[in-house]
């Protein structure tokens, strides 16, 4: 087994060391340094990847179960302890009724957020004034599959009907790759 050892290393046109090695093996670099592969071991908190959806299909529903609005996004973790921050907005409005909708977020099957907004589309008057839900969560979804986040919406039982809107605030989702 052969072994260079050093604490220093320098260009022999250059100034300035390049690196230099601590009694403890930590590695430190004065000035930028330039990656042309990929770096591993860095730690965690990167965004390692980001997709966003949005609709512009009005969606409306008298329905009192939940039903899909047409807004979904996939994505593929690289690592089973990597995290998802999923964020976005249901924009709705109440059409008829005195009434609102509520909303769920789910991870392909999974309910990850079971009631988004308990209000959607309600303005208690005749106005019919859109309202936005925002809503977010990291979730750790444990896979390296492809998972598929997807909202959908619904009345309370005492009727009337929400729809999506798509002018000013559309219905979006943003899913984030968070490294561990």
């Amino acid at each position: 087994m052969s072994r260079i050892l050093v604490d220093q290393i320098r260009s022999n046109s250059a100034s300035a060391d390049a690196m230099t090695l601590d009694g403890s093996g930590n590695v430190t670099f004065p000035a930028n340094v330039t990656c042309s592969g990929t770096a591993t071991g860095m730690g965690g908190g990167k965004v390692l990847q980001v997709i966003h959806a949005f609709t512009t299909t009005i969606f409306s529903t008298s329905s009192t179960t939940m039903a899909d609005i047409g807004l979904s996004a996939a994505i593929t973790p690289s690592s089973t302890s990597n995290k998802i921050l999923v964020f976005g907005n249901i924009g709705a409005i109440e059409t008829s009724g005195a009434n609102y909708g509520g909303g769920r977020l789910l991870r392909d099957s999974t309910s990850i957020i079971a009631d988004i907004d308990r209000g959607i589309g309600y303005t208690a008057d005749s106005t019919r004034q859109f309202t936005n839900s925002p809503f977010f969560i990291l979730d750790s979804p444990s896979s390296t599959s492809s998972l598929t986040y997807k909202l959908q919406f619904r009345v309370p039982a005492g009727g009337g009907t929400i729809t999506t809107q798509t002018n000013d605030s559309r219905s979006a989702i943003t899913l984030m790759e968070v490294a561990a």
